[in-house]
């Protein structure tokens, strides 16, 4: 299927979309980006995420479950 931006002879990179469930509501929400933080016990990572209902939340990845 071509889009308004794609020509038929461009090559498509493939990318995979991380998600997880909404802290909130538990709907699918898509890891916008990740990043690591220094903690008095060491590095911790941290996620920003978006749900499709519009719950925007930066937390650690400890407290996500898997969407």
């Amino acid at each position: 299927m071509n889009g308004p931006f794609l020509r038929e002879n461009q090559d498509l990179e493939v990318t995979t979309v991380d998600t997880v469930a909404c802290p909130s509501c538990g709907q699918e929400s898509e890891v916008q980006w990740r990043t690591t933080m220094d903690s008095t016990s060491g590095p911790v990572e941290h996620v920003k995420i978006r749900c499709l209902t519009g719950h925007a939340f930066f937390l650690p990845t400890s407290c996500l479950s898997d969407g």
